[in-house]
């Protein structure tokens, strides 16, 4: 029980207390996960979905048009959007509530703040990582989908994710397959009671 941004901060809280670097990511169209950083880049964690590694299940799967996709934590704050989609372009197309220069230097002034009492070793340390998430994030997310980036929304009723449009084609398919096993099940009962008489 809970909503996700109460999953991704006490998910934040389990990270780092087993000495793991977390971040919390939130997505403007209303979702909230985490990223782990496991020493060579920043892995998507989303604990109300049980899913590692999957970053683009949410444009994929569910269906969400992204726009924003921010990260968060006590030394930084990063513009992680491109992980999460494998168009930009269209994203970009949605991104409207701030000029894209602006909001950069938004992010660069909140690190400028975040970072300015982090000894140099940290922070050259910290630098020189975001530069390079910078790079991997500049280049194309052409990589093949996993299984959990393919399917609807787990998490929540039914009802609630049909509402948000968050339910996926796989939901849909899995519908259409049960529909089409009870509908099997109530054959295969009336066969028999036919037999019987």
């Amino acid at each position: 029980e809970g909503r996700c941004g109460e999953w991704a901060n006490a998910f934040c809280l389990c990270c780092r207390a087993l000495g793991f670097e977390p971040r919390r990511t939130e997505d403007w169209t209303d979702h909230v996960w985490v990223e782990v950083f496991d020493g060579k880049e920043w892995l998507h964690l989303d604990s109300c979905e049980a899913t590692l590694g999957s970053p683009l299940m949410y444009e994929q799967g569910w269906g969400k048009k992204l726009s924003y996709v921010i990260s968060f934590s006590n030394e930084e704050v990063i513009d992680v959007t491109r992980r999460y989609t494998k168009d930009y372009n269209n994203v970009l197309t949605r991104r409207n509530l701030i000029d894209e220069n602006y909001l950069k230097l938004i992010i660069a002034m909140l690190n400028i703040d975040l970072q300015k009492d982090i000894d140099d070793e940290r922070l050259n340390y910290i630098l020189e990582r975001q530069k390079r998430e910078y790079l991997m994030l500049s280049e194309p997310n052409n990589r093949e989908l996993s299984k959990d980036e393919v399917q609807g929304r787990k998490s929540g009723d039914v009802e609630w994710r049909k509402n948000r449009g968050e339910l996926g084609s796989n939901d849909n398919n899995n519908n259409n397959n049960n529909n089409n096993n009870t509908n099997d099940i109530i054959n295969n009962n009336e066969s028999k009671k036919k037999r019987k008489k």
